[in-house]
């Protein structure tokens, strides 16, 4: 708050979790109820999930880009909310629909493998790839569907009925 009185910026840049908690959002509220009265403010999380991009659409926020956007984008995203836009997922702009978008055939094989409760070096080695490509897709997972961990990750695949036998044997029917 005292930065943003000194320095007025042009565009504010905050990260959501403020600690354990999603405090970045009373910046917001902090900095005066009327977006239109206080610098645009972007939100970067490492989650994605609907609620938490909601929320950041409730309290006038110009933006919300994940943690792991690149630099050129983040970039792109400031210049973009100073020229006076929003830069929201398609899920803040109601572009998206409410199902998630499924995974991919390689990372269902490592959602699989999580849920079947292998360490990701052990799925690097069941499936031939290194074990950063393993966190790598992890990550992606975790940011797409707004989960905190790779059991909850394991839980919510297995909850849209992704780790199903039905699904299985349909997939490979589908690979063959």
């Amino acid at each position: 708050m005292r930065l943003v009185a000194e320095q007025h910026p042009d565009v504010v840049l905050c990260d959501v979790m403020l600690g354990d908690e999603p405090r970045g959002f009373d910046l917001a509220e902090l900095l005066g109820e009327e977006p239109a009265k206080r610098p645009p403010i972007i939100f970067v999380s490492q989650f994605g999930n609907s609620m938490l991009v909601e929320r950041a659409q409730s309290v006038g926020a110009a933006g919300y880009l994940a943690k792991t956007a690149q630099p050129e984008t983040m970039r792109a995203a400031i210049l973009a909310v100073a020229a006076g836009s929003a830069v929201c997922p398609r899920r803040m702009s109601g572009a998206e629909s409410d199902q998630p978008r499924s995974p991919s055939p390689r990372e269902l094989d490592i959602l699989r493998l999580v849920a079947d409760g292998r360490s990701t070096q052990e799925i690097a080695a069941a499936l031939g790839i290194g074990e950063s490509t393993v966190e790598s897709h992890l990550d992606r997972l975790r940011l797409r569907y707004g989960q905190a961990n790779r059991t909850q990750l394991a839980i919510f695949a297995d909850r849209q009925g992704w780790l199903s036998a039905d699904r299985l044997v349909a997939e490979l029917t589908e690979r063959d």
